[in-house]
């Protein structure tokens, strides 16, 4: 059982790189995130690999 689920993370600089890669651990493990970057299409980028990857947050 992971330790983030019912947890939420929150990530900032969501849309490329670490914080995207950052909220999609997150998510794997159970957390539910809330992502902010001011890159709107990046963002939406990182929310479709999120659900691509089948990972509920």
């Amino acid at each position: 059982m992971s330790r983030l689920i019912n947890k939420v993370a929150i990530i900032t600089e969501a849309a490329n790189g670490r914080g995207r890669e950052d909220a999609i651990l997150f998510a794997k493990h159970g957390a539910k995130i809330v992502a902010t970057n001011i890159n709107q299409e990046g963002l939406n980028e990182t929310i479709k690999l999120i659900s691509y990857r089948n990972v509920k947050s």
